[in-house]
């Protein structure tokens, strides 16, 4: 009896080793040196592009990962990590079949200049161009007219210039924003955020970082322009034209998060509260239903000391009221505190989760509804 019991033992305490150290095996990041530095870009609810960057002098990675399984990956060396985002092709349109990335060629003498003590590269040095990524490799479709080495909203759409005037390639068209939209050569463009109705809302930020603009520009005109602070780190589309705004630096404690929401026309309207009962609450983004009208808002609750690990996915109606809560758990093993949610076009979220224990487990990207549900929704609210 006593040995059937020990062998009962036995049998349950490897059960839990391979659940945690197996349970999300299928989702596993194989490629590259997947840490803090990762690119995460998610295509659809099957595919996915990870860019490893280096961790010193190791090759660079960019993986299309299908279905959890590597389907396809590149790599190079890194002989200068000033110079590794240059060189790293970079995923930019997707079509639900094929994939085109934004690429850069070396054409001239590498300069480097200093601002603010942060060196860049001077991408005059270099001609972009697009190229399909096929299983023979990277097949070129297309120059662009001017260097332009940074694609925002990926997987989305790209934003380039020509001369003083931008151009947004966004679901298979091309949009030109009117000449009246003026970027100061010393500010730069950090995103490129569809709001629906041919729309588009890009953040600017100057060199100081004393505030960061928002213009919002469709191909006729421009619709507003505002002044955020330097601390509103993340703007998310409400699926009615506005946006979702986090004016302040998470705090790191259980304080609940203030989410500004702007209208269609620019105007902040409403002040929210996201927050829960003892848990530190992150957000990331959103997803939205043009058909109903709901929106889906995506954040973490942890709490490290109790081994809380959770994602969830908030929806809210046209009011902004909250209609439903899903909330999943992820396993204790990766004590994964600080997870991220990132988003496809077709508004599938998928969640990275990476090994805070340093058990030896590899990063993890899997979609959210392959997460197991919890039953606890730690009195998540947004008020």
């Amino acid at each position: 009896m006593k040995k059937l019991l020990a062998m009962i033992l036995i049998g349950m305490i490897l059960s839990v080793s391979v659940s945690s150290g197996a349970e999300y095996e299928q989702f596993r990041l194989t490629e590259g040196d997947v840490g803090g530095t990762a690119n995460i870009i998610p295509l659809d609810a099957r595919n996915a592009v990870v860019i490893a960057r280096p961790v010193w002098n190791n090759p660079w990675h960019v993986t299309w990962y299908r279905d959890g399984g590597k389907y396809l990956d590149m790599s190079g060396p890194t002989k200068d990590p000033v110079l590794v985002g240059m060189q790293i092709p970079y995923p930019a349109l997707w079509d639900g079949g094929e994939l085109t990335m934004l690429c850069n060629e070396w054409i001239g003498k590498t300069s480097v200049t200093d601002a603010d003590t942060e060196a860049y590269l001077n991408p005059a040095n270099y001609q972009a161009y697009l190229a399909k990524w096929t299983e023979n490799g990277l097949e070129r479709t297309e120059k662009l007219p001017e260097s332009w080495y940074r694609s925002f909203h990926c997987g989305e759409s790209i934003l380039f210039r020509e001369g003083r005037q931008w151009r947004i390639l966004y679901d298979g068209k091309e949009t030109i924003l009117p000449d009246q939209m003026q970027i100061s050569a010393d500010a730069s463009v950090t995103n490129c955020m569809p709001l629906g109705g041919d729309a588009f809302l890009l953040s600017v930020t100057g060199t100081s970082g004393a505030s960061r603009q928002l213009i919002c520009a469709d191909s006729e005109k421009v619709r507003y322009q505002i002044s955020l602070p330097a601390s509103a780190y993340l703007q998310a589309a409400d699926g009615q034209g506005g946006f979702f705004s986090a004016d302040d630096w998470p705090s790191g404690d259980y304080s609940p998060l203030i989410l500004a929401h702007y209208n269609a026309y620019g105007l902040k309207d409403r002040t929210l509260k996201l927050g829960g009962s003892n848990v530190v609450v992150q957000f990331f983004g959103t997803t939205a239903d043009q058909d109903t009208g709901l929106c889906t808002l995506y954040g973490s609750a942890a709490a490290n000391s109790r081994k809380v690990y959770t994602v969830f996915a908030m929806t809210l109606d046209t009011g902004l009221n909250v209609r439903s809560l899903d909330v999943r758990k992820i396993d204790p093993a990766y004590g994964e505190y600080s997870p991220a949610v990132y988003f496809a076009k077709d508004g599938t979220a998928w969640v990275f989760i990476s090994d805070r224990k340093e058990r030896g487990l590899r990063p993890v990207l899997i979609p959210f509804p392959f997460l197991e549900q919890s039953r606890n929704n730690y009195g998540l609210t947004l008020q």
